[in-house]
């Protein structure tokens, strides 16, 4: 059977987003999300593998569990005791030149990861939009920005990324339902449809989300 959507790479950037958004920032949900899919990190476009190991050994040790204000106030903390360690190794003239590199590049990589969690945290804290229209289009923007262009995917997934981008554009059905727009039931009902290779459970017409909406309603 073909591999369900939520295996191709743009169906796990789009999920871990959304679940670590979901998550109050969660330092294990981050981090799982940058770990098993591309993800552009920064306005340059750099790839969340290149600094994946960095950050992963950086959080840990900064003691970060999740919230804003701990990735901040933390990393900060973090960030000043690296820099004293250059400022004292440069004094001193006793580090080798290896290790005084390995602490300006831990000081550079906390500091890109401040920016990276800053950045994440003000697109994804933004009050959710009123309908599933607007619901829609703010997590496909998010989407595009965190995830590489469709011209960067390999053929084989840029068709999935292209299904997966359809989807999210037919949420503007359930505009007719009474089916609240929250980025919480967002992600229940697309946990479900992107477990299906076209995204679809069963014939369902117009109604693609039939199934997953009377779940979502409980």
């Amino acid at each position: 059977d073909p591999a369900p959507l939520s295996s191709s790479p743009s169906g796990r950037s789009l999920l871990g987003m959304l679940v670590a958004m979901n998550s109050d920032l969660s330092r294990s949900e981050i981090l799982k999300w940058l770990s098993e899919c591309p993800i552009k990190v920064d306005s340059d476009g750099q790839d969340s593998r290149d600094l994946f190991a960095d950050w992963e050994v950086l959080s840990r040790r900064a003691g970060i569990v999740k919230g804003v204000d701990q990735w901040q106030e933390r990393l900060e903390g973090l960030f000043t005791r690296v820099s004293r360690q250059v400022a004292s190794a440069e004094e001193l003239e006793e580090t080798s030149p290896a290790k005084l590199e390995g602490l300006r590049r831990m000081s550079s990589a906390i500091r890109s990861l401040q920016s990276f969690v800053n950045d994440f945290a003000v697109r994804t804290s933004a009050p959710p939009p009123d309908t599933w229209y607007d619901l829609s289009r703010w997590v496909k923007r998010l989407l595009e920005h965190f995830s590489w262009s469709e011209e960067d995917w390999p053929p084989e997934h840029r068709v999935t990324h292209e299904r997966i981008l359809g989807i999210l554009d037919e949420f503007s059905s359930l505009d007719q339902t009474s089916l609240p727009p929250t980025k919480e039931v967002l992600l229940e009902i697309l946990e479900q449809l992107l477990e299906a290779p076209s995204g679809r459970l069963g014939e369902t017409g117009n109604g693609v989300f039939v199934a997953p909406v009377e779940t979502a309603k409980g």
